[in-house]
C-alpha cells in the first residue's frame, strides 16, 4: 500500500513537472494532458484510493500552476473522474487500443470545457489546433499506461 502511494506521488509530481515544463511556442498545442492522463489511469486502477476528491484537489493544483481561475481544473477533473468511474469496469476491460479512443474523447472534452470556460474569461484566441492535446494525449496513452501498469504489477509482487 505504502509503495503503490509512492509511486502515485511521484507519477503525480512527474506529471506535473511535464505540465510546467517550458516548451516553444509553436509545441504549445503538441502537449499532451499529462495530469489528466496519470489521474484516468490511477482512477481506472484503484478507484478506491483515487476519485473525485483527489480529482478536485489536483485540479485546484492545476489552476495555481497554470495561472487559471481557481477552480477551472478542479471542475473539469471532477466531471472527467466522475465518468471514468461511473464505468471503470468496463473502461479496464476493453482492449489497449480502444481505451485509447475513450482516451481521446475524455482529453478532448477537457479541451473543449477549458477552451469554453477561458472563452467566458475573455482569454481564449480561437484557433483549430485545440483538439491536438487530444491527439497527443491518445498517442501517450498506451505508453503510460504498459508503463505505469508494468510497474505497479512490480511493485504488487514484491510484498
Amino acid at each position: 500500500m505504502m509503495r503503490t502511494l509512492f509511486l502515485m506521488s511521484f507519477s503525480f509530481l512527474a506529471a506535473f513537472l511535464l505540465e510546467i515544463l517550458p516548451i516553444p511556442n509553436w509545441a504549445i498545442w503538441f502537449r499532451p494532458a499529462f495530469v489528466l492522463l496519470i489521474l484516468i489511469f490511477w482512477t481506472l486502477i484503484s478507484p478506491n484510493l483515487i476519485g473525485i476528491v483527489v480529482a478536485f484537489l489536483l485540479g485546484l493544483i492545476m489552476d495555481l500552476l497554470m495561472g487559471t481561475l481557481l477552480g477551472t481544473h478542479a471542475t473539469i477533473f471532477v466531471m472527467i473522474i466522475y465518468v471514468v468511474l461511473r464505468f471503470h469496469m468496463r473502461i479496464r476491460l476493453i482492449p489497449l487500443w480502444q481505451q485509447t479512443i475513450i482516451i481521446f474523447g475524455l482529453v478532448l472534452c477537457y479541451q473543449i470545457f477549458l477552451s469554453w470556460c477561458s472563452g467566458l474569461l475573455g482569454g481564449f484566441r480561437a484557433d483549430s489546433w485545440f483538439w491536438l492535446p487530444a491527439l497527443t494525449s491518445a498517442v501517450f496513452w498506451p505508453w503510460i499506461y504498459t508503463i505505469l501498469k508494468t510497474y505497479s504489477r512490480y511493485q504488487n509482487r514484491r510484498r
